[in-house]
């Protein structure tokens, strides 16, 4: 497929006759390269979908529906992650020799995030220490970041977080 807003489903005509289809159920920011067609016999045919890039930020699923000449819809649930630029924050372990860990939850807004795309860094200053991500604890039935903060010879130094948002594309540069 051409770009991250496209992919391609397979449509195939297993039996000995040729066949109609169609296609229904497209949400808004979804479009077909072909809403209809027709297929021989044991052969295949390729429909691609396209993410309209107006689509507002956040997690999708749709089922959309192909129709033969049986009547019969074969449904295809079609899942789509629309993402804001995330931020380029990274950190080499091996640049440090301590380090500390630090088990939090991730307050959004006062609400706790339950988004295992979100991203929490640490700083010493403007130079990334640490990442992570929430993850889901079964055992406490809660999302905590388990991070791994890098240091050196800055021993006293203060450590500050960021966060980002990813199901509405917000930094907040200081949590």
């Amino acid at each position: 497929v051409k770009s991250e807003t496209e992919f391609a489903a397979t449509i195939e005509n297993l039996g000995g006759q040729q066949q109609m289809w169609s296609i229904s159920g497209l949400p808004s920011w979804l479009t077909a390269s072909a809403d209809y067609g027709v297929i021989n016999p044991r052969s295949k045919s390729t429909v691609i979908f396209t993410v309209n890039p107006a689509t507002p930020l956040g997690k999708y699923e749709e089922t959309i529906y192909l129709k033969g000449n049986n009547g019969i819809e074969t449904p295809l649930t079609v899942s789509v992650k629309v993402q804001g630029q995330t931020p380029d924050w990274s950190v080499n372990p091996a640049q440090f020799e301590n380090s500390m860990n630090v088990i939090a939850t991730l307050d959004v807004l006062g609400l706790q995030s339950e988004d295992e795309d979100d991203i929490v860094a640490a700083f010493i200053g403007d130079e990334c220490r640490g990442i992570a991500h929430p993850v889901y604890r079964e055992r406490y039935d809660a999302y905590f970041v388990t991070m791994d903060i890098y240091g050196g010879n800055d021993a006293g130094q203060p450590v500050t977080f960021r966060a980002f948002d990813a199901s509405t594309g917000t930094l907040y540069p200081e949590v």
